[in-house]
């Protein structure tokens, strides 16, 4: 009886032992099938918020990415850079400080005050991150003294007698061709390179800011003023506007970017060199490219002249000197 007892436990403990197994079994299955299903279903929702994330896009992103891949050359053209002008921010910054420096006490003071302002822009743009940024902010200078000149022009015209203006207003109605042309002569050679947008915006302001005291003096002379021009170095641009209302005939002196300076002369029905020039006391020495002419240049804010010393062939002949009254630079 007592076996028959034991076989009967036994019995039952190894038919619950197969029943817990079975149902272990089972529960995984179920287990694996719900972690499939999670699986998939987060899958589902990752492609979901993927394609949300591309469709939801701003659009400014698209801008932002054309900014990042465009032709830093093409952004930052010059020409482009010209065409579209200065934006409605640099224009305001420039005339506000163009306004605050003609509340100065006299025409010296308020050129003063817009060297100032261009140093500060100067300062701003030597911060710039990008090339395309330099190159914009490049346009600053230009603008100001741009805008600085129009002022003065204005008060000119208010001010001085007809006779004074006439040689002025020729001048004037010319300046724009005159201001372009010396410019990219100046920087012709650097057409091609990344810096030549830069290069080309200094050149401009350095000839704009030139205009600007020349008329400035004129200004300040017909007003009783006492004014003194800066002080010229050995690098300059003249033109010699006689019967003509194009730049035919210029002189450009200009430092070279290995050491010295480099001269350019052109004289309509002449012919045109370029060269080497060194200073020789208070003096500029020219030497063409070819040796074949050399002359002697001197400058001030009255003009300049050039005079051939010795010419072994071409069109320039010993002896001869060709004046440029007009300062450009």
């Amino acid at each position: 009886m007592k076996k028959k007892c034991l076989l009967a436990v036994l019995m039952m403990a190894v038919m619950m032992t197969g029943c817990t197994a079975a149902g272990s079994t089972g529960n995984a299955d179920d287990a694996v099938t719900e972690q499939k299903a999670d699986g998939e279903a987060q899958d589902e929702e990752a492609v979901e918020a993927e394609n949300v994330e591309v469709n939801e896009t701003p659009e400014n992103t698209d801008e932002s990415l054309k900014n990042e891949t465009s032709d830093p050359e093409e952004v930052s053209d010059p020409e482009e850079a010209k065409e579209a002008g200065a934006s409605d921010g640099q224009t305001n910054e420039v005339m506000k400080a163009v306004e605050a420096a003609a509340l100065a006490g006299s025409l010296q003071e308020e050129l003063s005050g817009i060297e100032e302002a261009e140093a500060s822009y100067a300062a701003q743009m030597r911060s710039a991150q990008t090339r395309v940024e330099m190159t914009e902010m490049s346009q600053k200078p230009e603008l100001l003294w741009d805008t600085e000149l129009n002022s003065l022009w204005s008060r000119a015209q208010e001010t001085l007698e007809e006779s004074e203006l006439e040689i002025l207003t020729k001048e004037q109605k010319v300046w724009p061709s005159i201001r372009d042309k010396m410019a990219e002569e100046a920087v012709k050679d650097f057409k091609e390179g990344s810096i030549y947008g830069q290069l080309l915006f200094g050149e401009l302001t350095a000839i704009t800011r030139t205009r600007a005291y020349v008329l400035a003096q004129e200004l300040a002379q017909a007003k009783g003023e006492t004014f003194e021009l800066p002080e010229r170095n050995e690098c300059g641009k003249y033109v010699n506007l006689e019967d003509t209302e194009e730049v035919k005939d210029f002189l450009i002196v200009t430092e070279s970017m290995e050491s010295g300076y480099t001269g350019m002369v052109s004289v309509e029905g002449i012919g045109k060199l370029e060269g080497s020039v060194v200073k020789n006391g208070e003096e500029l020495m020219f030497t063409s490219y070819d040796e074949a002419v050399k002359a002697k240049i001197a400058a001030d804010w009255s003009g300049a002249v050039f005079e051939v010393l010795e010419a072994k062939e071409g069109p320039f002949t010993n002896g001869e000197i060709y004046e440029f009254p007009v300062v450009i630079q």
